[in-house]
């Protein structure tokens, strides 16, 4: 018995007009970039605050270092390579990779050191950079 001629094993065969269109394609493929646009926005910012805490961490950890060193030695560090390797294994960089501004004694009243990072945008005294006495504080 064949199966071919009783149509057990025939194909249906193919109606046009039953593909996607390429007006369909493209309005895909529209929505499929908005899609990625939105998450992609939305990433961007939660980034940014990774980076911000990850800065805000360090600047706690080299603060709570700079305090021990003077209890140790009745001043701070003229820099912070002083605290390689005896505290720190190497010196931090904030979230950014960027190098931490420290000097002691600091110019601000009250403070016996400065430590900031630079932000998001790698240059100092601009309104995101991250100071270790102001950190806790919310952001403008």
């Amino acid at each position: 018995m064949n199966l071919r001629r009783h149509g057990a094993l025939r194909r249906p065969a193919r109606r046009p007009g039953r593909g996607f269109t390429l007006l369909e394609m493209m309005l895909v493929v529209l929505i499929i970039g908005l899609l990625a646009t939105v998450v992609i926005v939305n990433l961007g910012g939660s980034v940014d605050e990774t980076k911000r805490g990850t800065t805000i961490s360090k600047m706690s950890q080299i603060k709570a270092e700079l305090t021990k060193f003077q209890a140790r030695s009745s001043r701070y560090p003229a820099d912070l390579g002083e605290l390689v390797p005896k505290q720190l294994e190497k010196l931090p960089k904030d979230g950014w990779n960027n190098e931490f501004i420290y000097f002691a004694p600091s110019d601000e009243a009250g403070r016996p050191f400065t430590l900031i990072s630079k932000g998001a945008d790698g240059i100092q005294n601009t309104a995101d950079d991250i100071n270790v006495w102001t950190m806790d504080e919310p952001q403008p």
